[in-house]
């Protein structure tokens, strides 16, 4: 290994060499949380399983947990404006203040759905839960009123984590998520404190107030670091009105996210086998997520907290390219050695005849994770730049990009099947990154001596 460092210092230079390693520490993970974190749903289902009647409690649990979360998403969503105002502790106050307002709007709504028959509206008229199962969807609701808290615990100490660039305690904290989940997994649904897909939502609430506490931990030593330090001379300290203008379009974008599967599963479901076709996907869909995850975000939260200057912007553009694409190659890999085949019928339990096409959907969407990279680049910069509105334009035009054309390929090329899924996919990602592209420009060496927001 030293030998392999010398080798690189030698063609690449110290610092570059230096840079790289800095990105790698907080890059590999972040990447690594995030991909534990997308695989804790199955802990959930294990414990959804053991419920009395488990096919009720599935259905109820994920569909109120999705809605709910997606409700929740804003203050999940400003762990973004933690990050990027957290570099003065003027600024990271005023980022505090209006992360607590987000989350008391939020909590107000939740109460709203949870105690008025604006719940029934929402999950029943709106959302299609039946009736029969609207009371087990109710008992999510109610128990996810601890959302608010529970997410502004985890935003705030995991901003504090990223900026001292400690984001390896971050998977620490997911490690003891996971564990907790299991643990609960295992022993909750037998102790009858909560029944139904009210278990679920135990399991998930409380592993994630696991994490917070573990965060928190973690975070609170490094907090006057933050909180004392100064803005620079050619940067001003953020307002309040400043990280509203800040945070707004990512909700918006993170809102729209959301839409991403629900739209390429209606187009699925007017092909000529919708359930097959749903099945392959969605299935397909958990493989690829993982990969997917461990590039969204986190590499652009990368470039809010570690570009500094053009060299290392440049560091930042390799490594996350490599990063990015050897992520793809990794999912291409998976592939064609025949090992999700393995996976999909020994793990997952897919039925053999479901296995060719499921192949045939994780290879298109190989090249998400490398896509993605390139768009992940450009985000960061919008956020250093403090221009979020282009980031909410590109996410509505990635919609409709991805809407035009699942819609047009699973009625004009029914012999897609489910290959009309990941094909909209990469196409609204490629429309958001050109757009990002055209619009967000790569730091230059005036705009790096300008400083400020100009970086």
């Amino acid at each position: 290994m030293r030998i392999l460092q010398e080798m690189l210092a030698n063609r690449w230079g110290q610092d570059e060499m230096e840079r790289t390693s800095a990105i790698l520490r907080f890059q590999l993970p972040l990447g690594a949380t995030a991909v534990l974190m997308a695989s804790s749903f199955s802990i959930m289902n294990t414990g959804l399983a053991r419920t009395d009647h488990p096919e009720v409690a599935l259905a109820a649990f994920a569909l109120g947990q999705t809605v709910t979360n997606m409700f929740a998403s804003p203050v999940w969503i400003a762990r973004q404006l933690l990050v990027a105002f957290s570099s003065d502790g003027q600024s990271m106050r005023a980022a505090v203040r209006v992360t607590v307002g987000i989350a008391g709007l939020v909590l107000a709504w939740l109460a709203v759905l949870a105690f008025t028959p604006a719940g029934h509206l929402v999950y029943v008229r709106i959302f299609g839960a039946g009736e029969e199962i609207f009371p087990e969807v109710l008992s999510v609701v109610r128990l996810c009123l601890a959302l608010p808290f529970v997410h502004f615990a985890r935003v705030w100490s995991q901003a504090i984590l990223m900026r001292q660039r400690k984001t390896s305690l971050m998977t620490w904290a997911m490690i003891a998520r996971l564990a907790a989940m299991a643990a609960l997994a295992v022993y909750l649904p037998g102790f009858n404190l909560v029944q139904g897909a009210a278990v679920g939502a135990a399991i998930w609430i409380m592993g994630m107030a696991v994490e917070s506490i573990f965060c928190i931990t973690f975070a609170l030593p490094m907090r006057d670091e933050v909180y004392d330090s100064t803005p620079s001379e050619k940067e001003d300290p953020a307002t309040g009105w400043d990280c509203i203008r800040f945070l707004w379009p990512l909700i918006i974008q993170g809102i729209l996210l959301t839409f991403a599967l629900p739209a390429i599963n209606s187009g699925l479901a007017r092909t000529a086998t919708p359930e097959r076709n749903l099945a392959v996907f969605q299935v397909a869909w958990s493989i690829a997520f993982l990969f997917i995850a461990f590039i969204y975000v986190n590499l652009s939260q990368a470039i809010v907290v570690l570009l500094e200057d053009l060299a290392w912007w440049r560091s930042l553009k390799r490594t996350g390219l490599w990063l990015a694409g050897l992520d793809s190659a990794a999912m291409l890999l998976l592939v064609l050695s025949g090992l999700s085949d393995w996976i999909l019928l020994n793990i997952i339990g897919v039925e053999a005849h479901l296995v060719p096409p499921t192949r045939s959907v994780l290879l298109v969407m190989s090249a998400a994770p490398l896509l993605g990279g390139l768009v992940e680049l450009r985000m960061g910069l919008a956020m250093r730049r403090q221009q979020t509105v282009l980031l909410a334009v590109a996410k509505s035009i990635d919609m409709m990009v991805l809407l035009t054309v699942i819609i047009i390929l699973s009625t004009a090329f029914p012999a897609l099947g489910p290959n009309a899924g990941p094909l909209a996919f990469i196409a609204g990602m490629m429309a958001n990154y050109l757009f990002l592209r055209r619009k967000i420009r790569e730091p230059t060496e005036a705009a790096m001596r300008a400083g400020g927001s100009n970086i």
